[in-house]
């Protein structure tokens, strides 16, 4: 896995998309495309975004599973925007999860919203750049410290019941 950006809001939020994103202030054009496979929808979002985001079109992956809206991020900019996940958190009543996994820059990210910011732990290159809250219980058992790597991300979703490493959407 060489990257992955994931933003998981508690619940099936999926006939609201379009509210989802306005938090982020994207229009929904409308114009969704379905796929039956994880794989064909994977495809066409990395073999595509990077095209759309030139003419101001952002694509976003989003699916429900195990209880959770799940959207992927592959410009990993959503996650970055606190404001809009803490205004979405109170606009839905949800509990809100980002989690990042970039092997290149060798970034490790996790964040809960519930509204509001509750616990942010951010490592790069092995040095810890933010490590606000207290630990939440699900990151017991797991190396959440600057010697993070991305089984402990992957391991930490799999707790809260999110699958980073989903294969059906």
């Amino acid at each position: 896995m060489a990257s992955i950006s994931i933003i998981a809001i508690k619940g099936n939020y999926l006939d609201r998309a379009s509210e989802i994103f306005e938090a982020f202030k994207y229009v929904d054009l409308n114009n969704d495309k379905q796929f039956n496979s994880w794989d064909k929808s994977t495809d066409y979002l990395y073999n595509n975004y990077s095209s759309f985001s030139k003419i101001d079109i952002a694509l976003r992956e989003i699916w429900s599973d195990n209880g959770w809206t799940i959207i992927c991020d592959p410009e990993m900019v959503d996650l970055l925007d606190d404001n809009a996940i803490v205004a979405l958190a109170k606009k839905l009543n949800a509990v809100v999860l980002t989690f990042l996994v970039q092997t290149t820059s060798v970034t490790y990210w996790f964040a809960k919203y519930n509204p509001d910011k509750q616990r942010h732990f951010v490592s790069t290159d092995g040095q810890i750049s933010e490590n606000f809250g207290p630990p939440l219980t699900e990151e017991q058992g797991l190396t959440i410290n600057g010697g993070v790597f991305e089984d402990d991300i992957i391991q930490l979703a799999h707790k809260f019941g999110v699958n980073l490493e989903a294969n059906d959407p």
